[in-house]
């Protein structure tokens, strides 16, 4: 049954650092995700705090500009000043400014990733992984320990329906018409979920 294969992987993967395994039935599971209209991930590995609250969503461009930084900034500051948490993806620009605001203001961030927890991606924001994880945040990821090192493209995209899923709301701080940001909109507005978007 599915419980038992989740004990199973459990065992296995208190080794590697990772905390729970999580099906779609567990009491854990995040409330948020249950609601999705379709597509929910069945399973969910992560490591850190898995009880999310209030939250938003901070996604955009990994080539961010210095006006989208300060954007970003600003939102994050208020965000945690109202107790929400910041979800995002752990990519550069956007995703890392939201994770690293979040914890200069000792708010939670939720980081998504496109890959396991034993191959967090991308390699230079490792370290901000685990300081997510020490300052009460959470990874959070539906791809097992050992899927393949180079995630599919599609990975990215399925990725950005959790964010908007586990998220109240998604503010929107820098994009380009095509994207993961645009992606991680349309299932916000799937989903009825509230869309912030910063226009210059």
């Amino acid at each position: 049954t599915m419980k038992e294969t989740a004990t199973t992987m459990k065992q296995q993967f208190k080794e590697l650092n990772i905390d729970e395994v999580v099906h779609f039935k567990h009491p854990l599971y995040p409330k948020k995700l249950l609601s999705m209209i379709k597509n929910k991930p069945l399973l969910l590995w992560y490591a850190g705090n898995l009880n999310i609250e209030h939250s938003v969503a901070v996604v955009g461009s990994r080539n961010m500009i210095p006006e989208t930084e300060v954007v970003v900034e600003k939102f994050v500051q208020q965000a945690c000043r109202l107790n929400f948490t910041i979800v995002s993806g752990l990519a550069n620009g956007v995703d890392e400014k939201a994770h690293i605001s979040t914890l200069e203001n000792s708010g939670k961030t939720v980081a998504v990733l496109p890959s396991s927890l034993d191959n967090i991606l991308p390699i230079s924001n490792r370290g901000l992984a685990k300081e997510i994880v020490t300052n009460n945040g959470l990874l959070l990821t539906e791809y097992p320990p050992g899927s393949p090192k180079n995630p599919e493209k599609s990975n990215y995209t399925a990725r950005n329906r959790i964010q908007a899923g586990i998220s109240d709301m998604v503010f929107i701080a820098q994009s380009g018409i095509p994207g993961g940001t645009m992606v991680t909109a349309n299932h916000a507005i799937d989903n009825e979920k509230k869309l912030i978007v910063y226009s210059s």
